[in-house]
């Protein structure tokens, strides 16, 4: 089993590259996904990392806040804030 410390710190890597749009040091693992409400965005290590790095939905989020993380099992929950760029629309 990976360390906690580990994941902790792999969450943290793919966090901060939410705002950096620099995912290539984020330790994904080849075969892993995300969900977000409850709905399957993410379909693997390398479509992450392309989508964070490139992905348009993305280069709106300017900042995020430090994180809190709990644990539980092989789960890693981390409650932050984004911050996103004003939009040149005015919307």
């Amino acid at each position: 089993m990976i360390p906690e410390a580990d994941r902790i710190a792999a969450a943290q890597a793919y966090i901060s590259a939410l705002a950096s749009h620099q995912a290539d040091a984020v330790p994904f693992a080849p075969g892993c996904t995300r969900v977000e409400i409850g709905l399957k965005t993410g379909f693997s290590g390398n479509h992450l990392r392309r989508s964070l790095n490139r992905g348009l939905q993305y280069k709106v989020i300017k900042a995020v806040t430090t994180p809190e993380f709990t644990v539980d099992g092989d789960t890693v929950r981390a409650r932050f804030e984004l911050s996103t760029k004003p939009n040149l629309a005015g919307r």
